[in-house]
């Protein structure tokens, strides 16, 4: 699932631009509810457009609660907003949901330390978002090269190797010449 998406909103550009412009016109006319502002909001998420998705979700936050929330939290981590995300994500209700903003949240988290050039951050990232789901094949990749960023080439190889295992790419096979380069294999 695309960060953003809701289930139930999920459509075509065109679709997602009618229903944006249909709630304008109740919104013109005075006749829009809370929770119309919310299905806007989703169809501005969905069409790409996260800080308007954002405000929509925010103005529609006294009828649609926690959807409310959840879409305004996935908004702000779409705009690259996520200490903000993780601020609103911790009034979501659902555990599920809120889970999934965390892992978002210190996915996002982690990306920034990487291209910081932080990798004990990094680090840290990973293994708090480890200890709440299985690790993605990209967030392995990122701690393979922190690893090997910290002087841990072992380990970093060792991940290398078992992601090439599991399925083999350019990007495991770029990593594993590097890794093979330096150690003269």
């Amino acid at each position: 699932r695309t960060v953003g998406q809701a289930p139930a909103t999920r459509g075509t550009a065109s679709s997602n631009a009618a229903c944006i412009a249909q709630i304008e016109g109740r919104q013109r006319a005075g006749s829009a509810t809370a929770k119309d502002i919310i299905a806007k909001g989703w169809c501005l998420l969905n069409s790409d457009r996260p800080q308007e998705a954002a405000a929509a979700f925010e103005k529609g936050r006294g009828a649609g609660g926690e959807d409310a929330s959840y879409g305004r939290a996935l908004s702000m981590l779409r705009s690259g907003e996520t200490d903000g995300a993780a601020a609103v994500g911790e009034n979501v209700q659902s555990a599920k949901k809120r889970n999934d903003i965390g892992l978002q949240v210190l996915q996002q988290r982690a990306v920034a330390a990487q291209r910081g050039g932080r990798y004990v951050e990094t680090l840290h990232y990973l293994d708090q978002r480890a200890a709440y789901s299985a690790e993605s094949r990209d967030a392995s990749m990122m701690r393979g090269w922190a690893l090997w960023n910290l002087g841990r080439k072992d380990a970093a190889r060792r991940i290398f190797t078992e992601l090439d295992r599991q399925l083999s790419t350019n990007e495991t096979q770029s990593a594993l010449g590097v890794v093979n380069d330096v150690r003269g294999n």
